[in-house]
Order: structure tokens, then C-alpha cells, then sequence
């Protein structure tokens, strides 16, 4: 693995599910390879279209600045950066977090998301009634078949990101969007969940 990369294995996959759902407030995000080529300004554009320089600047900076403490998890998959594979991104995550200093190095946590949760249908089923009715989601229009009585999630309000990776271009007005949908919540644990595109 590269020497730089910061990462941490999980024994117990079904703990970190039931940890991000009913333990404290956490942010968590998924760094695929659209993540890492766009930081890394190797990409100008993937199925989603043109990648603006400011988008891939910004990951950079989000890695950069570190923002580790116990409430933002990184998500990565281990087997993607191991230098004998034959399209690793070992090369590209070296050379990106070799600049960082050592004390902001940003940590990992060698886990592919809650997709996989899908393979564990019991915790699967946990999840969906943790997230049932008390969800907002952020994402492309198809995510209103996730809102309402009768749907998978029941989600209480959707924010529409624009397509074709732009939402940094109404970033400010995104943001008051999400606060305003967000305090539908009300006082009780709740459910932001975003999908911005890039993971290829």
C-alpha cells in the first residue's frame, strides 16, 4: 500500500453500520476513483460530464486540510491502492497525500459503504427502519421515488443537485436549501443523505 495512506481495517462490518446510525452525529463520505483521479486533476471529465478545476481542487483541499476528528469517516477500498494490482491507484494516492505533512495526513477506514450492506440483509433491514421517515435526501431527481408514504425510505424532503457535476456552481444556495429541508428533522437524530456523483 502506498506509504502515505493512512488506513484502518474493520473487523466487524455489521458495528460500523449500527455505529452510523444510532451512534454519535458522524459525517462519512466514499473516496472511489473518481475521487482521487479528479483531486489529482488526471481526469476532465467522466459520464457525469465536464469535471470542473474547482471541483477537483476542493476534494484536494478536503484531503489537504485533514478535518480528522471522530465525527468525519473516509471510506476507501483497501484492494484498489495495492501496488501489484493492475490498475492501483497506489502511484496517484502517493504522490497526492506525499505533500501532505505527516501531522494533517488524513485517516481511512478500509470499508466500501453501506452498499455492502445490501449483502447482510438483516442489518440491511436495520438500517432502512433507522432511516424510515426521518431522512432528507440530496441527490438527482430519481431520489423522489425515495420520499413519501409507501417508499422505500419515506424521506421528509429532497434537494435536487444539479447534473452534470455543477453543484459548486450554487453551492451557497445549495447549502441553505439542505439547512432549511434538514430542519424538517426536528429535534430527534436524523438523516442527511447525499449523492454528488464522481464515483465512477
Amino acid at each position: 500500500l502506498p506509504p502515505h495512506l493512512k488506513i484502518r481495517s474493520l473487523l466487524n462490518r455489521s458495528q460500523l453500520f449500527l455505529y452510523l446510525i444510532r451512534g454519535p452525529a458522524v459525517s462519512f463520505t466514499r473516496w472511489s476513483d473518481g475521487e482521487w483521479l479528479a483531486a489529482s486533476q488526471s481526469i476532465l471529465e467522466d459520464s457525469n460530464g465536464d469535471i470542473p478545476f474547482q471541483l477537483g481542487r476542493s476534494l484536494w483541499q478536503s484531503l489537504y486540510e485533514g478535518d480528522d476528528d471522530h465525527s468525519v469517516l473516509r471510506f476507501i477500498n483497501k484492494d484498489w491502492f495495492c501496488q501489484e494490482r493492475s490498475d492501483s491507484l497506489y502511484d496517484l494516492a502517493e504522490n497526492l497525500l506525499g505533500g501532505i505533512p505527516e501531522a494533517q495526513q488524513p485517516d481511512f477506514l478500509d470499508h466500501f459503504g453501506l452498499l455492502t450492506a445490501l449483502y447482510e440483509p438483516p442489518v440491511f433491514r436495520e438500517i432502512v427502519a433507522e432511516l424510515r421517515g426521518n431522512c432528507i435526501l440530496v441527490g438527482p431527481t430519481h431520489f423522489q421515488q425515495l420520499m413519501g408514504s409507501g417508499s422505500l425510505l419515506e424521506c421528509l424532503d429532497h434537494v435536487v443537485l444539479p447534473c452534470c457535476n455543477k453543484p459548486l456552481s450554487k453551492l451557497d444556495s445549495l447549502l441553505l436549501e439542505i439547512e432549511t429541508a434538514a430542519s424538517r428533522l426536528g429535534p430527534s437524530r436524523g438523516f442527511v443523505l447525499i449523492s454528488g456523483g464522481l464515483s465512477r
